[in-house]
């Protein structure tokens, strides 16, 4: 009976995390649509007009919209929503699995490999699935977030010369 209970709150657990995701995921998404959206065409009138002379608030609106869109756009990878999702899916039916073995077998007297087990095999076999199942299916990969080169300078870029109308040495 712990057992079942057992199962059904995982169920119900992995169901809240990959919805979770799911809502996440999405939101990201749309939210990164509709900022690129918007820097687009503010990115548009700016073109239009140039930087200096267009509008405050299509700079402002560009800035923004820019940053909002590189923001949520590193949302999924970095928090790994399409694995989180898949990954807790696939525990959420496993469990569901197991729930549906839990309640068959006072009637089946077996397992889902239809291998008949005794009570007290059948407790053991339902905790060995615990343990090959327990897993928290939540990652993160703080290494898609990159700000390398963001704040350098380029070293290729020309200086200038010492004397501008020296010419160039000549090798021999």
């Amino acid at each position: 009976m712990t057992q079942a209970i057992k199962v059904n709150g995982l169920i119900r657990h992995h169901a809240r995390v990959m919805s979770f995701f799911y809502r996440a995921y999405y939101t990201a998404i749309s939210v990164l649509m509709f900022a690129g959206a918007f820097a687009a065409i503010a990115m548009f009138f700016i073109a239009m007009r140039g930087w200096g002379s267009a509008n405050e608030y299509v700079k402002t609106l560009f800035v923004v919209m820019t940053v909002a869109a590189a923001f949520y756009g590193l949302w999924p990878p970095v928090f790994q929503q399409e694995k989180n999702i898949s990954d807790n899916k696939a525990l959420f039916l496993e469990y569901e699995r197991l729930q549906n073995e839990i309640a068959s077998y006072p009637v089946t007297r077996s397992n889902i490999k239809n291998e008949h087990k005794e009570p007290n095999d059948f407790i053991a076999y339902v905790d060995s699935e615990f343990a090959s199942l327990g897993n928290i299916a939540i990652g993160f990969d703080y290494s898609k977030i990159s700000y390398r080169g963001a704040f350098e300078s380029n070293s290729n870029s020309s200086t200038p010369s010492s004397s501008p109308t020296a010419p160039p040495k000549k090798t021999p």
